[in-house]
């Protein structure tokens, strides 16, 4: 099989092989003597050798060697895990990303020759250190072949002694796993499946059952027939992610009574190349064991699978078109239906809501995979800035849609660094105002309804208004007559238009001024929200709120033009009939007064190009809330909520204001998606931001 076959789960497993480097040296630099950081970190260097071997990414292997040979110093103790250590291993690691990600492109790749010196300088005893390598491994491999035998049967004999005359090669095959694979099975599994590549399984201790029912520590033996030496059959199974040691021992079968015992191996058998071959065609007739069989063919596939998410996409999509009939036979008369039908629909219904929940917890993945990225970065920032941050990470397991995972990434490294640059003091000043040294920037995440809440927390000095304020004046953004009167909640609205930034001075840290802005239209973009609380002198939280999914969402049905459109529900506080006397016209502008509170009012049918909906004694008003600004959409008629299956539309109609998406309705109509954002946004921006902000 094609290696470019298995790009995508290399690219996957390599990135996590970096991910966990710079976590493991980042423990390794706040304590050097943390021996199970360097092991960690020694693994995961040595996994992705051998990975990036096995595809064919020699440059990547080779680079990657070069870190491994530095870790085994730190980890043989030759070498100490000094500042300039430590920052040359950050350095390395940043160029190993850069060289994955242009090997992946297929682009140019980097230059990596002074990195490279940095690393071969530190290397001062390279030859000694292969030397102790070659001896430790033959160490362990004497250590594992004494562990673990394996008793062959008279028929295991004959089967050994056929296939060496037809030219292959029994081994002892012994492997031990690390001892923080959560997943053992899965991973004996993955050996067998290699191992079956090139050659035949013919026994394994333990069982097969067993492996599959993890009932072993972590390790286990087999034994293969190939026509590959020994260095191609340690290579295959090395380059499977957490594999800790192979040993391949050969056997021999001149005393077949002292076979029957155990297999006898002749050590010795050492390691270094890779390879992939096939042996479909073993002319040895054999009545192999039945848990072997049913190890090697699969057994453990039916627990644990990996799935493109394309064919997820599909299965979502499949679910989608599931509810919809639903909804087809649930608008049925009820005087239509027997008892015996309305009973079958209510199960119908139950069975349908408990499968779409299933479906999309398939594709729910824990935040982890986002907040994993920001120890490094905090680190690098808070270097860069000359400041003492404490990072905090709270509720890393928390789940969300992997759309939303995907996406969320870039927004919270923007307020990362704006906690960073704008908000926590440096420590000279934090000290002078009495607070600790060590600032504290908390990054969390928990579920709040149907909704996930991710926070970005700093105690820092909070927003400061009086820069805000000259900023905004110097920037056109606010009048100069209302800047006394400013007050916080207008303030967190300046810093949200697009290119506001109090910093005189672009630094590495707060980038160049385009952070809050891109923030706020990407979380808009996910049907979220951003608030912004923040005391002057203690602090600032940043609250992004987002739906748990984009594929099956509530939604508000109403009628505009004689056409259907689809208001998600989450934006809706309430709907209402507006009296003519509630109407109000401010600045040329309809508005609507409520509570005491005015509201700008938007013509659905006009927004739409329907032309203006002619005003009755009554009007149907939806209220939606978009940003903590509230708008009324008045519309023809309210139909209802209902479950919809949210529908991109096609990239030849490009982006089309005020409309996100499309779904099919119960009755097989196509309806159009309201963006309430763009909606109430082009509102403000055509009635001007003076009358709204500093009425």
């Amino acid at each position: 099989m094609d290696a470019s076959e298995f790009k995508d789960v290399f690219a996957a497993e390599a990135h996590e092989y970096i991910q966990a480097l710079n976590q493991d040296l980042l423990r390794l630099e706040s304590n050097p003597n943390d021996r199970a950081a360097l092991n960690d970190m020694f693994r995961a260097a040595h996994s992705l050798k051998g990975m990036s071997g096995t595809m064919g990414y020699q440059e990547l292997a080779d680079f990657t060697h070069q870190i491994e040979s530095l870790l085994d110093l730190l980890r043989i103790g030759e070498l100490t895990a000094t500042e300039s250590v430590v920052n040359t291993m950050f350095s390395a690691i940043d160029s190993l990303q850069n060289l994955l990600e242009k090997t992946l492109l297929e682009e140019e790749l980097p230059d990596l020759e002074e990195v490279t010196a940095e690393l071969r300088h530190l290397i001062q005893q390279r030859n000694n250190l292969e030397s102790n390598l070659h001896q430790q491994d033959s160490k362990e491999q004497s250590t594992m072949e004494a562990q673990i035998d394996i008793e062959l049967e008279d028929f295991d004999l004959e089967v050994v002694r056929a296939a060496k005359k037809e030219g292959y090669l029994p081994y002892k095959v012994v492997v031990r796993l690390l001892p923080k694979t959560l997943m053992k099975s899965v991973r004996a599994y993955t050996v067998f499946q290699a191992l079956e590549n090139i050659g035949t399984i013919i026994k394994s201790n333990p069982p097969a059952q067993e492996l599959e029912d993890e009932k072993f520590d972590q390790e286990f033996a087999l034994v293969l027939l190939t026509k590959r030496d020994a260095d191609t059959v340690k290579n295959t199974v090395e380059r499977i992610s957490e594999i800790e040691h192979v040993a391949v021992l050969s056997i021999q079968t001149e005393s077949a009574e002292s076979e029957r015992r155990s297999v006898l191996p002749r050590t010795g058998e050492q390691v270094v190349n890779e390879t992939a071959a096939t042996a479909q065609d073993l002319p040895v007739k054999q009545k192999q064991s039945s848990s072997v069989t049913s190890f090697s063919r699969g057994a453990f596939v039916d627990r644990y699978i990996r799935v493109e998410t394309e064919r997820l996409d599909g299965l979502i999509n499949l679910i989608g078109e599931l509810v919809i009939s639903k909804t087809q036979v649930m608008e049925i008369e009820a005087d239509q239906l027997t008892d015996n039908t309305k009973n079958a629909l209510v199960q119908l219904e139950r069975i349908t809501t408990e499968l779409q929940y299933a479906a999309m917890k398939l594709r729910m993945v824990p935040i982890k995979q986002v907040f994993d990225r920001f120890p490094r970065l905090v680190r690098d920032f808070a270097q860069a800035s000359g400041k003492e941050i404490n990072l905090e990470i709270v509720g890393e397991d928390t789940e969300l849609d992997r759309s939303l995972v995907n996406q969320i990434g870039d927004p919270l490294v923007h307020l990362v660094r704006n906690s960073i640059d704008h908000g926590i003091e440096t420590t000279e000043k934090r000290k002078a105002l009495g607070k600790p040294a060590q600032a504290t920037l908390r990054l969390s995440a928990f579920h709040e309804g149907g909704h996930v809440i991710v926070q970005v927390y700093d105690d820092g000095q909070g927003l400061e208004l009086d820069r805000i304020k000259q900023t905004a004046i110097e920037k056109g953004l606010l009048p100069a007559n209302f800047a006394n009167d400013l007050t916080m909640e207008q303030a967190v609205e300046l810093i949200f238009r697009p290119g506001f930034s109090t910093n005189e001075a672009v630094t590495d840290v707060s980038g160049r001024g385009v952070g809050m802005d891109a923030v706020k239209n990407i979380v808009e973009g996910l049907s979220g929200q951003v608030e912004v609380e923040s005391e002057t002198g203690q602090g600032t939280c940043v609250t992004i709120k987002l739906p748990l999914t984009l594929a099956i969402i509530k939604a508000l049905l109403v009628t505009c033009g004689g056409q259907v459109y689809a208001l998600p529900i989450q934006s809706v506080r309430e709907n209402l009939l507006a009296v003519e006397s509630q109407i109000k016209t401010i600045s040329q502008q309809k508005v609507i007064v409520l509570r005491d509170e005015i509201l700008p009012l938007i013509d659905l049918n006009e927004a739409l190009g329907f032309g203006q909906l002619d005003y009755g004694d009554t009007l149907s008003v939806i209220v939606v809330e978009s940003q903590g600004e509230k708008a009324g959409f008045v519309v023809d008629d309210i139909i209802g909520q209902q479950e919809i299956v949210i529908k991109s539309l096609s990239d030849i109609l490009g982006d089309i204001r005020g409309i996100s998406g499309a779904t099919v309705l119960g009755n097989g109509e196509v309806a159009l998606i309201l963006d309430h954002n763009s909606l109430i946004k082009g509102r403000s921006e055509s009635i001007g931001q003076d009358s709204i902000n500093y009425r």
